[in-house]
């Protein structure tokens, strides 16, 4: 079952303490992170997350705090983007704009068709644009962010069509082709001899999409 499918129908009513949401957020990375690359959540991490408005403030019943299913996919958003590369600090101002099915769109999913990859990024940036409208125009970081997010996801499914079923970039001793100074492409030799061109278009544009992710994340670094 996708993350998503599974966050909207089993988790719709969760309710739990400080503990119990790092236990949920645990649980819900672990498919989300077979590898465990992004590491666990504590509840010194999530106080933090909180003071910073990464995390919207929980509720209460009388003097206990009660963390609800919000809670849960903004830590899981924050998580996976943090692996990615975001800057936390527009990781926070993106989940302030968005709503819980927004979230939702930028949780990876077990093996997606690329085409429903695809229209949950449409349908994301759609949402921002709706809006920016509404407001009279978005922050500019706000909307790079769902440009960004729309090419991180379609990215992802050019990535699986590829043939990498995780969708991400991996890493290994390969052949490495020196474009220009400073500018390297290092590809696996069996790879390479199956290539097609199909499969080159499609490397063309996963390249592309890396670029200009890189350049978002690190050129407007403040």
């Amino acid at each position: 079952m996708a993350i998503f499918q599974f966050m909207l129908s089993e988790t719709t009513s969760w309710e739990g303490s400080l503990d119990e949401l790092v236990a949920e957020v645990d649980r819900q990375l672990a498919p989300l992170d077979p590898e465990g690359r992004l590491g666990g959540v504590n509840a010194r991490l999530i106080r933090y997350y909180l003071s910073i408005g990464a995390l919207s403030k929980p509720g209460r019943a009388g003097r206990e705090i009660r963390f609800q299913r919000r809670q849960v996919l903004e830590c899981l958003v924050v998580r996976v983007l943090l692996g990615d590369g975001w800057p936390l600090a527009k990781i926070a101002e993106l989940i302030r704009h968005t709503d819980d099915a927004g979230l939702i769109a930028l949780l990876p999913a077990p093996r997606p068709e690329p085409g429903d990859l695809r229209q949950q990024a449409q349908a994301l940036v759609a949402r921002f644009q709706r809006q920016a409208a509404a407001t009279g125009g978005a922050p500019s970081a706000l909307t790079s962010a769902a440009d960004a997010t729309q090419a991180r996801v379609r990215l992802r499914s050019d990535l699986q069509a590829l043939g990498n079923a995780a969708g991400q970039v991996e890493r290994a001793e390969v052949l490495k082709l020196r474009l220009a100074t400073g500018c390297e492409v290092l590809i696996e030799p069996p790879w390479l001899q199956q290539l097609d061109e199909d499969r080159i278009e499609r490397a063309a544009g996963a390249f592309r999409q890396v670029l200009r992710e890189e350049f978002f994340k690190r050129g407007n670094q403040s």
